[in-house]
């Protein structure tokens, strides 16, 4: 589980969690604060996996601050 809040609440952002492995799918969701992505974690090699990533994008370019808050099984 992954959250996104942050200043400016009129500004949108894109939340892109990206699983471990190649062949696993990014899950995006894009809009205002806060933002939330909650991913069943199925696989022994997604649950043992390190190389979860996260990105977040500004998509109107303007400085912000905020919070990210990882949640893990």
């Amino acid at each position: 589980k992954v959250e996104a809040r942050w200043d400016g609440g009129d500004m949108p952002l894109r939340l892109v969690l990206k699983p471990p492995g190649k062949l696993m799918k990014n899950h995006t969701i894009s809009g205002k604060s806060p933002l939330r992505l909650a991913i069943p974690i199925k696989d022994r090699s997604e649950r043992l996996g390190s190389d979860w990533r996260v990105t977040l994008t500004n998509l109107m370019g303007q400085k912000t601050t905020g919070h990210l808050i990882f949640q893990t099984p």
